[in-house]
């Protein structure tokens, strides 16, 4: 078997792989190839292209999926004569069961049905009114990108008259740069251009030509975006014109340079050199100093240049680097940080490590950017020249060293065990209160610390007791270390000095002691094996003192978590007093209307639970619920379920749904968290009581109770049997006849829900909901909740139309669009198809 393997891979080498099918040639690519590698054979020629494309489709990982979307996006615009000249019938089944699973977005849906359509002849279009519509929506209002973003999906729908007059439309705002929707003008124009002739690209480069040259960055941004779909529409001569027009005009260089680089990799050869021609002029006509913009365009477009224009690039970046004018130091190391440098990546790095020690922050900024963003991408024999070369400075002590020790902390992981021993000896020589260098130097050792041995580690701990003194004004950087090692700490010979030197630090009242307090006392709780009972015993009765003192209430997480720690040697008496005295605090010294730092409110808040949920459960109050967050609230629910009994909990659940806060809210409910950790703690007659009262709730009068039944029917459909879940459907359905959105959208998700993790047939029409809600959705929240779960309900066929006779706004044009097209695709998308092969295609495994 072996050795059939090794002649049938030996006969594959000995052929020429790019002229096999490309049906042989995804066999070979699907062996665990990522993708960034299968996407390098793409240029190669045309069969590799299919074969990764194939490969790319038949998996469904998020990366995956992103990467199809924007294929499909191409795709979309792409006239459907010449798409079905190359695609084939493999990569299509693979798009049909992308289309029906559960994993992909309303997006991913609307272009794979657009590519479908393109694929099996059917014709997509608009009519006159749909377009007039189309035209009211995208210039509607505010600005909004996300929200138009998927309107640009239905230009791949327009005939060639609606193109033209949507163009005259752009066109004439784009006339003014003061107009309300200029903006927005350019953002459509870039959607807009790969459906556009020849003559009408033309006709926009005057105005795209004056937005690149505007001084407003956000509009020069969508100006950009015009410039690159320019680019990628264009035939070379077209794009020769356009590239002489944009060198020609008048714009700053600056906009210039921002503008040929944000075009490097999509204009022809023979335009391309060019660019790299006129741009090389440009360089050598500086004098002395290379504009910095003009550095970064270079580099975008450094694949096109020849070895000695690369070596006369890069003289030039390190004479800007030396330039005696510190704005030319820092404005070049700026632009090299935004710029692509993967070519001179390691030529750079001995430069920029000299630029550590520059005399200007913002250039030593700079270069601690873009080494510590860089470093990954560093071959092992060049980081360690790296390396080397910043432990070298080390002799020094310069304050200017300070990014330079942050820069060795970031390579700490990649550093050789002699490095570690070298860079310690240095650090420990540096931390005295006189030097310069020393809180740097101790963040450095602290970084090292697990991979330092232990003799470097106990030679750190001889100088780190000095840094536990009261009058430390950086007391808490030792301290959290204390904190993180002290299991480390106390197996070393020094345990009962640094037990000594937190007891000192507790007993003392300095302003930087007082200020870290809670540190301290977090510090001696790590170290509280090392305590006598004696010790234990004092330090117990000082900090239950904590726990009355209003001042010192930032203390008091501290001192529950010690208590918590030190509870298995206090007597019972005293574990249930502080059971009642904690309750008692929250209701009165550690309320929420007590203090301003909520966040230190939570962390004790919590602290107290865990006590209390641990030793009198029954102390746990119904209206807890107002305090927390939806996070906090599941975790104490979480702990609390494991101690608490069923008759408890039913009360506590029917007080918690009953809540006047929660009878009165749309937004950020928290009973049904209870109701996910305590129903299934109930009896079977508790349960049936809680979902009949859900019940009754989806049929009030109320719509916040209607709203209530429509969360808690998706929390408590997963805990419930196949038959209990088709009972509750015609309650469910309620919903979907709501005049209230939220009620509306919620039940839709409850219903996806459904036909995603089970094999129940849902059959009702959505075209009520469609007709009165639609027109009724204007947040960007509540629009981009609706089209996910209608379009799987609309793929596991449920009916529903939409009335184009009244003005829609641009979701209701979506889904209009998005169901027409469904209706020409359903027998194509839909047959054959069952509710088992949506479950078990989140985990299927293409063949070829």
């Amino acid at each position: 078997m072996i050795l059939s393997c090794q002649l049938e891979f030996q006969h594959l080498i000995n052929m020429n792989l790019f002229a096999l099918p490309p049906y042989a040639l995804a066999r070979i690519y699907m062996w665990n190839m990522p993708f960034k590698e299968l996407a390098r054979y793409c240029s190669v020629s045309r069969n590799s292209r299919l074969a990764a494309d194939l490969v790319l489709f038949s998996r469904h990982d998020r990366h995956s999926l992103r990467i199809q979307e924007k294929l499909l996006e191409q795709w979309a615009f792409q006239p459907p004569e010449s798409l079905r000249t190359w695609m084939k019938n493999n990569l299509i089944s693979y798009l049909k069961q992308h289309i029906r699973s559960a994993y992909v977005s309303f997006r991913y849906r609307f272009l794979g049905m657009i590519v479908l359509a393109a694929y099996h002849d059917v014709a997509l279009e608009i009519d006159n009114n749909l377009f007039a519509q189309l035209e009211r929506c995208l210039f509607a209002g505010v600005f909004q990108p996300q929200k138009l973003h998927h309107l640009h999906i239905l230009f791949s729908y327009l005939k060639s008259e609606q193109v033209t007059k949507l163009s005259s439309l752009i066109r004439e705002k784009l006339q003014n740069i003061t107009d309300y929707d200029y903006e927005t003008a350019l953002f459509h124009l870039s959607a807009l251009v790969p459906r556009l002739d020849e003559k009408s690209l033309h006709a926009f480069i005057p105005v795209l030509i004056k937005a690149l040259s505007l001084q407003s960055e956000k509009k020069r941004e969508y100006a950009i975006g015009c410039l690159r779909s320019f680019a990628l529409k264009m035939t070379s001569k077209q794009q020769m014109r356009l590239c002489n027009t944009l060198l020609g005009s008048r714009m700053l260089p600056a906009a210039i340079y921002q503008s040929l680089s944000s075009v490097s990799g999509l204009l022809s050869a023979s335009v391309r050199q060019t660019i790299v021609s006129w741009l090389l002029k440009q360089m050598r006509q500086s004098r002395n100093t290379c504009p910095p913009q003009l550095i970064q365009c270079m580099l975008s477009w450094s694949a096109d240049l020849n070895d000695t224009e690369q070596d006369e690039l890069f003289l030039f970046i390190l004479a800007n680097l030396k330039n005696s004018d510190m704005n030319v130091r820092i404005k070049t190391m700026e632009e090299l940080n935004q710029a692509n440098i993967s070519q001179f990546l390691s030529r750079l790095i001995p430069s920029i490590s000299h630029v550590l020690t520059d005399k200007s922050q913002q250039c030593r900024e700079s270069a601690k950017n873009f080494l510590s963003r860089h470093i990954s991408g560093l071959e092992k024999t060049h980081r360690d020249k790296l390396i080397l070369r910043l432990l070298a400075t080390l002799d020094y002590d310069k304050t200017e060293l300070m990014e330079t020790i942050d820069c060795l902390i970031k390579l700490i992981p990649v550093m050789s065990d002699d490095s570690v021993h070298f860079m310690a000896g240095k650090l420990n020589q540096k931390i005295s209160s006189t030097n310069p260098l020393a809180r740097a130097s101790f963040r450095g050792l602290a970084t090292l610390s697990p991979r330092l041995n232990d003799f470097d580690f106990v030679l750190f701990l001889e100088h780190f007791c000095n840094q536990l003194e009261p009058y430390n004004p950086h007391l808490a950087t030792p301290l959290s270390f204390v904190q993180v090692h002290a299991e480390r700490i106390r197996s070393t010979g020094q345990k009962l000095e640094f037990k000594q030197c937190l007891k000192n630090l507790w007993q003392s009242e300095t302003y930087f002691t007082r200020m870290n307090k809670p540190l301290i006392l977090d510090c001696l709780t790590t170290f509280f094996p090392v305590f006598d009972e004696r010790e234990v015993s004092q330090l117990t009765e000082e900090i239950i003192a904590i726990l009355d003192d209003e001042r010192q209430l930032e203390s008091a997480p501290s001192a529950v978590r010690w208590l918590l720690t030190a509870k298995d040697k206090l007597d019972k008496r005293t574990v249930k007093l502080l059971s009642l005295k904690m309750a008692q605090n929250l209701q009165t010294i550690w309320s929420v209307n007590n203090t301003e730092n909520s966040e230190e409110l939570f962390i004790l808040h919590k602290s107290v639970w865990q006590w209390i949920i641990l030793e009198n459960p029954a102390l746990f109050p119904s209206n807890i619920i107002d305090s927390y967050s939806a996070q906090e609230l599941d975790d104490l629910l979480l702990a609390l379920a494991k101690r608490i009994t069923a008759e408890d909990a039913h009360k506590l659940l029917q007080t918690i749904m009953e809540n006047s806060r929660e009878q009165r809210s749309y937004t950020d409910l928290k009973s049904p968290i209870c109701l996910k950790r305590l129903l299934p703690l109930l009896t079977d007659s508790q349960r049936e009581q809680v979902i009949t009262g859900i019940i009754i709730k989806s049929q009030s009068k109320l719509h916040y109770h209607r709203f209530q039944a429509a969360n808690y029917f998706s929390v408590i459909l997963p805990l419930l049997s196949r038959e209990e879940i088709e009972e509750l459907l015609p309650h469910i359905y309620f919903g979907l006849k709501d005049e209230k959105a939220p009620v509306y959208i919620h039940t839709l998700k409850t219903l996806e829900w459904i036909i995603n993790n089970t094999t129940i047939k849902i059959n009702v029409d959505l075209t009520q909901g469609f007709n009165h809600i639609l027109p009724k959705l204007n947040s960007e929240p509540e629009i981009g909740a609706l089209p996910g779960p209608v379009s799987t309900l609309l793929l596991n066929n449920l009916s529903g139309e939409i009335d184009a006779g009244k003005p829609l706004n641009s979701l209701g044009l979506l889904m209009k669009c998005f169901i027409d097209t469904f209706s020409k695709l359903k027998v194509e998308l839909t047959s054959g198809f069952t509710q088992k092969e949506e479950v078990s295609s989140k985990s299927f495994t293409p063949s070829i």
